[in-house]
């Protein structure tokens, strides 16, 4: 299975303390087919790293997964998705 796309979010936000996403979306084929906003997770982002530190060291620039807002569907060949997080960046890729 391949990597997810990451970006250069980590860096920044070591040089300038926690920063969190605020809003994304993804789009598939010009269509939103998710969109929302750190806020919506069920456990606060504060809880979710005292748990998780609980188990194994956290380092700066480790990422936590969380989960994806309602919506996902199934991609295809073919399908066009466009991302964006805010304050981190967009992602355009084609399903071949």
């Amino acid at each position: 299975m391949p990597a997810p796309p990451l970006s250069d979010y980590c860096t920044q936000r070591q040089k300038s303390g926690i920063r969190m996403p605020e809003i994304s979306f993804l789009k598939s084929n010009g269509e939103t087919r998710q969109h929302g906003d750190i806020n919506q997770l069920i456990w606060k982002t504060a809880d979710i790293v005292s748990r998780l530190s609980g188990y194994a060291p956290l380092c700066a620039g480790d990422i936590i997964f969380t989960g994806t807002p309602k919506g996902p569907k199934a991609v295809v060949p073919g399908d066009n998705l466009a991302g964006r997080i805010s304050r981190v960046g967009t992602l355009d890729i084609s399903i071949k």
